[in-house]
């Protein structure tokens, strides 16, 4: 008899309630010989624990990562379990399985690199999502290509094996299959009820509505397909879950990814809100056919059971907020100093400004060339010339004040508020409005961090009861940590980040020439 696969389950000790929840949705694998579920609770008394744990690890062919706040701060899981998960998953003997358990900051670590379990995007303790996570560690076990992945037992009797991958999967086209291969199975009748539910359920997203007033919830889970625009896409993963939008990476039958972001009408009863939301996606699709290679491409928009969506340009290498030190210094500091720039000006000069410029939104994908993404929540502003412009050259178009929907107002997103200047947080609560030197001032913000590498300009913000302290201090205008600045840059992020927008650069144009004298300054050598 073949060995069974032994999973090593690594968490923080103040976790250990959330732990038992999901030892309670395992334990029919391993009560039925599917695994070997390991944890430092069947250390008996009197043994040597740091002996038995590195065993223990060391044999393990599927390590669970139970990832929370509490997890990443661990030492010890830092330093012993996870380089160890990380080393057998490089060569092979072992898989690694991260569990997002609660909200953290998995991505700035070793799992980004990681498809984690999170339920539509959400954490699992927030969802109740653990039997959706035991679920994953069971297709994780039958989808292993070692032999050992089933025991002798279920080899004796194939069908109860595929029915429980069935049955776990949830997924019609699986579903069918067993169907197919046991036309008169023990399981038949309850295989014919499950199919009919997981077929309506994905079948839901299938369906096209072109008005707004009538928009149905959409359900897309993982390897689950959706055809839009007549093409049939197999949905690999969400990748984001904001306040209005679903984000998820697709692939067609090529192979070819793609990031589909579906706009959450049905969470909306207001018609005026989804006719808002709808208006958005349109002005996205504007932004996605500007001729830059520094803005995210849009191919095609359209919608699905009356919400709208759009169809973009995938980046495999996610955003810059984990890839922070890479841009730091030299040519990739120029090469983002440059993107970014060219980018804004392209949208500044047809009409647009950003206004929600912050790491997470600058792209970076597999040759390392950074894009903005579709802005989300943007508006016309005003101009008074006309000029082409491609970065470098000199044009001399104005803009002025815009009138911004309180709609648009960030709620929960306090991390985004760092990169907007506080007179514009007050604007859209009384005057309602902005200006293009707004993301002067975001710009200038992720310039101040890239810097100083992860310091940011009016102190540290580390939560959302922290973020009144920190606007307090950038209402002085007093720049904290302006000494990590190397000098060359420290006027041109001074000016940037001024208080008043009448103080800051007046328009990219004067941001670019002013960075690229920076530049030339840093690379000419001393005499």
């Amino acid at each position: 008899m073949t060995s069974i696969p032994k999973i090593f389950i690594a968490y923080a000790r103040r976790d250990k309630p959330l732990l038992d929840k999901l030892r309670i949705q395992l334990a029919p694998l391993q009560r039925n010989r599917y695994c070997h579920i390991f944890w430092d609770g069947e250390i008996i008394p009197g043994e040597k624990w740091d002996d038995r744990l590195k065993a223990e690890l060391h044999a393990a062919n599927l390590f669970i990562l139970l990832v929370t706040p509490d997890f990443l701060a661990s030492d010890y899981i830092n330093e012993v379990e996870l380089p160890k998960a990380l080393e057998q998953h490089r060569n092979g003997s072992a898989n690694v399985i991260p569990i997002i358990l609660r909200d953290c900051l998995w991505e700035a670590t070793p799992l980004e690199k990681f498809q984690v379990v999170a339920k539509n995007g959400v954490a699992i303790e927030e969802c109740n999502g653990y039997a959706f996570a035991a679920r994953e560690i069971f297709r994780a076990l039958q989808s292993r290509s070692n032999p050992s992945a089933r025991t002798e037992k279920s080899t004796e009797n194939d069908e109860d094996a595929d029915w429980e991958y069935a049955r776990a999967s949830n997924i019609s086209r699986i579903i069918n299959q067993y169907l197919q291969k046991y036309p008169s199975g023990k399981y038949r009748r309850q295989a014919v009820r499950l199919f009919q539910d997981a077929y309506e359920r994905e079948a839901i997203s299938n369906w096209e509505f072109e008005n707004v007033d009538n928009a149905k919830r959409v359900v897309l889970d993982r390897n689950s397909n959706i055809f839009l625009a007549g093409i049939e896409y197999e949905v690999v993963k969400p990748i984001n879950d904001g306040e209005y939008n679903t984000i998820y990476q697709i692939r067609n039958e090529l192979g070819l990814s793609f990031t589909l972001r579906l706009s959450r009408l049905w969470n909306y009863k207001e018609l005026s809100v989804r006719k808002s939301l709808t208006r958005y996606i349109n002005l996205d699709y504007e932004i996605g056919q500007l001729e830059c290679p520094f803005i995210q491409s849009v191919y095609f928009k359209g919608n699905s059971r009356g919400n709208p969506y759009l169809v973009n340009e995938y980046f495999k290498n996610g955003n810059i907020s984990t890839q922070m030190n890479y841009f730091a210094s030299g040519e990739n500091l120029y090469r983002f100093v440059r993107n970014i720039l060219t980018a804004l000006n392209i949208i500044h000069q047809n009409g647009y400004i950003h206004r929600n410029l912050n790491p997470k939104k600058v792209l970076v994908n597999d040759n390392y060339v950074l894009a903005i993404p579709e802005i989300g929540f943007h508006e016309s502003i005003k101009v008074n010339e006309d000029r082409d412009f491609a970065y470098g050259t000199h044009f001399s178009r104005e803009t002025e004040a815009v009138h911004v929907s309180r709609f648009t107002q960030p709620r929960s997103f306090f991390l985004e508020f760092i990169y907007i200047p506080p007179v514009d947080v007050l604007r859209w609560s009384h005057s309602k409005k902005s200006s293009a030197a707004l993301d002067i001032y975001s710009f200038g913000t992720i310039l101040f961090e890239l810097l100083s590498y992860g310091n940011l300009p009016f102190g540290k913000v580390e939560g959302d009861l922290e973020i009144g302290r920190y606007y307090r201090q950038a209402s002085t205008g007093e720049l904290l940590h302006l000494n990590l600045i190397p000098s060359h840059w420290r006027s041109f992020i001074k000016k940037c980040l001024s208080l008043k927008p009448a103080d800051r650069y007046q328009s990219i144009r004067e941001v670019a020439e002013a960075a690229e004298k920076i530049i030339a300054k840093i690379s000419t050598p001393a005499a």
